[in-house]
């Protein structure tokens, strides 16, 4: 090895950004299990219950269980990156190791790196996050009698405990720190000249941003549960105050604020009261309050505040690179991780933006898309995808005007063979596994409506993609992933049925018979996106 290639690729920096790729591990995991796991243990129904909390606690609850998904597959990449980078680098020490000649050789032959063996942070390293819901009875509590209404029931103390614990994860080290040593990891790579360095800058960045995306989810929960707590007392406060206009006719008023509810106990001769009317005093003092925005507000986390777990679960996934001590397998991170990334990412919804840009084409085509669009979105699917196989399938006998005709023959002759209807090309077992698995979106459609009925192919078209998706997903291994999209084996399944996607699966790689067909989808899929999103016609988040 030259002396340029010794200065171009030094191994240490590989093995530097491993270590500190494993600290980060160490360091999450040390955030999670030392404060914000125990911070929430005990944090469970804080939101309390009724209707003017439960969009609030829902959106809680959802993104608090993100969020810690998040962070599991943060430790995980960190963990397993740090593998891959340092099999790069042994790779790079090997051989310069084994370039020079044996007179010249200082110290031992580096040694192969092993692999953790052990997750960075387990699922029971971060239990679920507590359910915020739970009926901690009466927002206000009336004595004697009782009042209907729809005044909040949180418990302040534990909405101010679980504040306190989303703060503290927020400012710790392993979280606030993490982004600039990771950035710091990819300027050392400045100075490295070899193929697989825009990879690994790629992977530090994904881990950039994906702690980042956790600071922010964390730190939105974080400010939404303290502006619960924050405006809970001020509108109990309010409560109090709204007693007297509750009761105008009580000798003596008592009204004590506890950790849920507001108690009114109401003394005097004269104790009866009208309850509907005491019911709208404190009501109206709930809706003046600040407390009833805070809790109208349930988007308090962006809806793609976390799209960067995908690549975060891709870099967990990455094959390890071979430890051959020959760089040349360092190679094989090329492309790698946007392929893998593709498995784990959310399809993408479309939204009209400027329909005339679509020029003049054949309004069928309009149609076609914009059925794609809607029955895509619904379904959780790339429009662009079920675009494709109807360009694959039927577009063009339909465009010549013979679909119907097809579909008619088809349908009349399906008694003496497994032929297939409508649009997309669908067999009768397909639609009815689809109908199976979707039934109130097919309940009162058959195999037959397919003939001549566009909007219900693209629809069905749609779900049983779908059903694929979901049915097949996790069970396609890291090393397919890594050279097969998603959409190309869903795709392949479509067209070949689920018996064969289970022998692609097994095999690592899709069967000859399906890979003209997959080859025309992708030519089809990008067709279709040029059309659709690159004219500007649809705008895609």
């Amino acid at each position: 090895m030259s002396p340029q290639e010794k200065l171009a690729v030094d191994p240490n920096v590989y093995y530097i950004t491993a270590k500190k790729l494993r600290e980060l591990a160490d360091q999450i995991r040390g955030a999670v299990t030392g404060v914000l796991a125990p911070g929430l243990s005990a944090t469970g129904g804080m939101a309390g219950s009724g209707s003017t909390v439960e969009g609030w606690a829902a959106e809680y609850n959802r993104f608090g269980a993100d969020v810690r998904a998040a962070t599991i597959a943060y430790a995980a990449a960190l963990q397993h990156f740090a593998d891959v980078v340092d099999a790069a680098g042994y790779n790079w020490d090997a051989a310069e190791y084994n370039g020079t000649s044996p007179e010249r050789r200082t110290g031992l032959p580096p040694v192969r790196p092993a692999p953790a063996a052990v997750a960075a942070l387990s699922n029971g390293d971060f239990p679920d996050v507590p359910n915020a819901s739970f009926d901690n009875g009466p927002g206000v509590t009336v004595s004697p009698g009782s009042v209907a209404t729809i005044v909040p029931n949180g418990r302040s103390g534990l909405l101010d405990t679980a504040a306190k614990a989303w703060d503290s994860f927020v400012k710790s080290e392993a979280v606030r720190m993490a982004p600039v040593t990771l950035q710091g990891l990819g300027s050392a790579f400045d100075a490295v000249r070899a193929p697989e360095v825009p990879d690994i800058v790629e992977g530090l960045g994904a881990l950039q941003n994906g702690i980042g995306d956790i600071f922010s989810a964390a730190d939105a929960l974080g400010a939404a549960v303290r502006a619960y707590h924050d405006n809970l007392g001020p509108m109990r406060k309010g409560i109090v105050d709204a007693a007297p206009r509750a009761f105008p006719k009580a000798k003596q008023i008592t009204a004590t604020v506890g950790d849920a509810t507001v108690t009114v106990a109401v003394t005097g001769s004269d104790q009866w009261f009208d309850s509907f009317m005491a019911g709208l005093a404190f009501d109206s003092a709930y809706s003046g309050s600040a407390l009833a925005g805070v809790l109208g507000k349930t988007d308090f986390v962006g809806k793609y505040t976390l799209d960067s777990v995908a690549k975060l679960k891709a870099l967990a996934e990455l094959p390890i690179i071979a430890e051959t001590g020959n760089p040349e397998d360092n190679k094989s991170l090329h492309g790698e991780l946007d392929k893998l990334a593709a498995w784990e990412a959310r399809s993408p919804e479309f939204t009209e933006w400027d329909l005339g840009k679509l020029g003049n084409v054949d309004p069928r085509l309009k149609k076609w898309a914009a059925a794609a669009v809607k029955y895509g979105n619904a379904a959780g699917v790339d429009p662009r995808l079920i675009m494709s196989i109807i360009l694959n399938e039927g577009a063009t006998r339909t465009l010549q005007g013979l679909g119907e005709p097809y579909d008619d023959f088809r349908w009349i002759t399906s008694v003496f063979r497994d032929n297939s209807l409508g649009l997309t090309n669908m067999k009768e077992d397909t639609f009815k596994t689809v109908k199976q698995a979707y039934p109130n979106e097919f309940r009162d459609k058959g195999w037959s409506d397919l003939d001549g009925n566009e909007d219900l192919a693209v629809k069905a078209t749609a779900y049983n993609l779908r059903r694929i998706q979901d049915k097949f997903d996790g069970q396609v291994p890291p090393e397919m992933r890594a050279n097969v999209t998603r959409n190309e084996f869903v795709t392949a399944v479509y067209n070949a049925g689920d018996d064969h996607a289970r022998d692609y699966i097994q095999a690592g790689k899709l069967g000859p018979h399906v890979t003209p067909y997959v080859q025309r989808a992708d030519g089809h899929y990008d067709q279709a996106d040029r059309w659709m999103r690159g004219t500007g016609a649809y705008a895609c988040n």
